[in-house]
Order: C-alpha cells, then structure tokens, then sequence
C-alpha cells in the first residue's frame, strides 16, 4: 500500500472521534437547513470568490475570462437576479460543462475558445480534513472520481435527514436502522454507517458481502472497519459489526425481519436486493408492513415500487450522484407519484440547458451548482447526463414547510449507452425491460435485461430461466411494436432486433458489484468486469 493511503487511513482514525461526539436531531436538522437556505445568497458568492477567482487554475475562469465576466459582475446580478438567473446568465454566456466536456471526452469549445479539462481539474481547492476511505469509481456520471472528507459527511448529515422526515418518523419515535451494503473501500456501506451515527441510529445490524472486485484481504482496510466500530461504541451503545459474507442472500434478512420486534426497520440497500427481498416476502407470505427501505443505486420505477407495496413494506427513494451526495428525497405525500423529488435547495441550485439528443430531438438536461463550501468537485452550470421537470411542491410536507419546495420529477438519462453511436432515452429501455415484457410474458421486473456482448454490435436479450418457455417470434414482435411506437428509439430496431428478430440468451440477467441488475449493460470483453 502506498504512504498516501496509509495517511488517508490514519486522518480518518484520527479524526473519527471528533466526528461521532456530536449529534444531528430532526429539530437541529431543520434549524441548519432554515440557516443554510438564508445563507443560500452568500455561499454562493463564496463558491465564486474563494474557488474559482482565488484560483488561477479553477476551469472556469477561461469561461468567465472569454465572457468578460467578473465577480463584480456575478455579485451584483445574483444581488438583483438571484441565484437561478445569474446562473441562466452564465449558461447563456457559455459558461457550464457539458457532461462529455466534464469527464473529459470532448474539448471545451466556445466559439474562438478551445481547452481540455479533466474531472479532477474539478476538485476543490480546500483541504479536505479527514478523506473517508473509499473506491469510489461508479457514478451516475460516468466513473469519475471523487474524494469525500468526514467534514463533506459533517455537511450533508442535516440533508440525511430527510430519510426520516420523508418517511414520516416522528423525533424520538422508535425505529432501528439496518444495513445491507458493502463495507471498506466500498462508499456506500461506510457512509451510510457514518451518517446512520451522526443521526442517533446506529444500526443494529449490518449485512456486508465481499462483491468481486473489492477485496478486504488489506489489513488497513480491515482495521480501519475494526477501530471505527470501537471508536464508535464510544460515543453510542452496542454499534455492531458488519456480518461478512461472499453474499448475504433475502433469505437470511429475512429471517432477521421476521424475528425483530421494534414497531418499526428502516434498511438502508441496493435497489434489487430490495426487489429480491420483496419479492422472497410476497412469496412467502410474510408482511413487511414495519419496514421502511431507504432504496439506493437505482432508479425506483412504477414496477418495483408495486412489488415493495404489495408487501406492506414503505419505502424512501433518492436521487444524486457520487460527486455531489444525495440532493433530493421523496415524501409520504408525494409517495403515489414515483420519481418525484424534493430538492436540497439548500445546498445546491438547479437550471436547465436545452440540447440535441438526436437529430429533431432534444433535451432539457440537468445543469448542477453545489452551494456548500465542503464538496469535494466545484460544480457551476454542470451536467450530470440527466433531464428531467423543475417544478414546485403541490404538498404540505415537513420539506415544504422548511422551505425545500423544489422538485424535480421525470428524472431519465440522455446519455450514450451503445458504442454504435445510436442514442436513446434510457427510460425507454427500462419500460420495455421492467413493465412490458414482464406484464406481457408473466414474469418478474428482474427476468429481462438486454446485454451488449464484446464488441458486437448486436444485443442479446437475457432471460432468466425462471420465466418459461419464451416463443421468439411472439417477443420479437412485442419489443418491435414498442420501439417502432417511440420516435427516439427507432434506431434500436437494427441493434436489437436484425432481421426483425431478437436474439436470445436463457440465463439470469447480470448483478452488477452492488447487487443491481439493470435493464441494460454495455459491452466489455470480461462479462466478469462488466461497467455499467
């Protein structure tokens, strides 16, 4: 191991203490974000002043510089405008990141302009305090790297939050939290043990696996997980440690579920293993009607919601991405809508830009500002690869009573996912994958999922065996009538269906490292080490 990442481990050790001797209440929660959203004016200002100005190599001044903008300019307009206008202003001007720009997969051009940037020309200029150990390379946008700091989880912890107010749990209320997600260096599983401790839940269990790819053979790794559970005992009672596995199967949460006799189970997990869960539940006949899962790493789609409420079970969906944390929560009201979101308003703003998709099709794509001096990328005007509807609050929530009455809804990808070159909603993909076929053929939201394999640029359609005999010709014409009704998915049809007819593979779909089985996988030549 190198020297950098044995100081990483140490700082962090070092730092635990500090970090898990305070508390964040419901009721404090609300007062930080009431704060924040007064300060909202001001830590935007300080983004610019103290990060991009103060920064000779910040990428966005050869924007700014091009524009003829200052930081006198940018003051006096979000003083006159506000922050939402200053920030279309600088849209307008040229200044924002595409998603390809930002990830470096395209130069930058405005009009005479032309550079290069990398993601990590995006970090932040401040010195983080404690880095939290980590491998963070999968994203919504695209495996960029990102490093967090106890002091970045410090700011977000007010946000996490909004687990509980959105599930409607009461201050004080009884309600234990579960873990079921990868440990050491996996983010996931240690941010969610940190922010669990940092809100007074300490779970009372944590189901770990070791996913391929991620070993825990490193003795830093596995001494961190050790002194932080022991750290962590210090300041809160009977903290548990995670419970190994090469995998932890529904079968034995399960049983957990079913012998746990608090009123309520809020379980922290990887969208399909929730879905597995419920499903196992409904077949066995077992009521899940105390439990809240907090779903994660994957859109919550009309399918799978309909799968977790026939259990009894509620269920807290999110939405963000690794380099700005979770930004918007769900709520009981709004719990009939699906993919309807509250936004953090407070720590981040939210514009749209409108662009080409394909030809004669465009999309309103998602322009992100983060507003928190703590966040690891400074993020102005810059594309995550989603779209999606801005609107307002129609309910009477705690979110909307605080003042975080900004929605987003319809969240879908625009981005490239076939190396041919044709583009798609993704949405589209998860209709057919999730609802059509299944509705169609009797089976489950899980059972479908379409595979590039290698470089071919054909894609195969992996069913799972589960589902039965399956007639070519009769799915064949099911996906063809589906795609020629979507004008945006009309050039599929020579990928997915040559000759009119789809090429099948009777096997179970692929599980990505966190469990998730999404409806469609690019190619890579190790199925085994398959992106997503």
């Amino acid at each position: 191991m190198k020297i950098k990442e044995w100081l990483v481990y140490t700082r962090f050790i070092f730092d635990l203490p500090r970090f898990l001797s305070s508390k964040i209440s419901p009721s404090d929660a609300v007062s930080i974000t009431k704060k924040r959203l007064e300060d909202r004016t001001d830590n935007f200002l300080k983004v610019f002043k103290y990060f991009v100005y103060a920064n000779p190599k910040s990428p966005y001044l050869p924007l700014l510089n091009a524009a003829g903008i200052t930081f006198s300019d940018i003051e006096k307009l979000t003083k006159e405008k506000g922050i939402e206008k200053t920030l279309e202003f600088l849209r307008d001007e040229g200044v924002y990141f595409s998603i390809e720009e930002f990830k470096g997969l395209i130069p930058v051009k405005r009009k005479s302009l032309e550079f290069n940037v990398t993601p990590q020309d995006f970090d932040s200029s401040l010195k983080i305090k404690a880095q939290v150990p980590k491998n963070f390379k999968d994203s919504r946008m695209g495996g960029v790297s990102t490093t967090f700091g106890l002091n970045f989880l410090e700011e977000v912890s007010a946000v996490q939050v909004s687990l509980f107010m959105g599930a409607n749990i009461d201050e004080g209320e009884d309600v234990d939290t579960v873990i079921w997600l990868a440990q050491y260096p996996s983010m996931p599983g240690i941010g969610a043990f940190l922010i669990f401790l940092k809100l007074g839940k300490p779970p009372i269990k944590w189901f770990s696996w070791n996913p391929k790819g991620y070993t825990l053979g490193c003795f830093t790794a596995w001494l961190s997980i050790k002194v932080s559970v022991w750290l962590a005992n210090l300041f809160s009672k009977g903290v548990v440690f995670p419970e190994r596995g090469e995998d932890i199967k529904p079968e034995r949460v399960l049983e957990f579920i079913k012998s746990h006799n608090k009123s309520k189970l809020m379980i922290g997990a990887y969208a399909n293993r929730i879905i597995d869960l419920c499903e196992l539940a409904h077949r066995q006949r077992v009521s899940l009607d105390k439990v809240i899962f907090y779903w994660t790493g994957d859109q919550l789609t009309v399918q799978k919601k309909e799968q977790i409420i026939k259990t009894g079970a509620k269920v807290i969906s999110t939405y963000g991405f690794r380099e700005m944390g979770h930004i918007a929560y769900s709520c009981a009201q709004m719990s009939s809508v699906i993919d309807n979101y509250h936004l953090c308003s407070d720590i981040v703003a939210l514009i749209e830009r409108k662009r080409d998709v394909l030809p004669g099709l465009y999309a309103r794509a998602f322009l992100w500002t983060g507003l928190y001096l703590g966040m690891s990328k400074i993020m102005i005007n810059i594309e995550s690869g989603d779209a999606g509807i801005i609107g307002k609050a129609e309910c009477f929530c705690g979110f909307s009573k605080i003042g975080l009455d900004i929605t987003v809804s319809n969240v879908h990808s625009f981005e490239k996912l076939l190396s041919t070159g044709a583009k798609f909603y993704a949405d589209k993909i998860v209709e057919l994958a999730e609802n059509i076929l299944p509705k169609e053929f009797n089976a489950g939201v899980s059972d479908f999922q379409f595979v590039q394999e290698d470089k071919s640029e054909v894609v195969l359609l992996y069913i799972s065996p589960r589902v039965g005999n399956i007639d070519q010709e009769r799915i064949s014409y099911v996906i063809l009538n589906f795609l020629r009704n979507s004008p945006d998915t009309k050039a599929l049809i020579p990928f997915i269906l040559p000759g009119e007819k789809v090429s099948i593979k009777r096997q179970e779909p692929l599980v990505n490292h966190k469990g998730n089985i999404l409806p469609f996988v690019a190619f890579n030549k190790n199925l085994q080490a398959i992106k997503y």
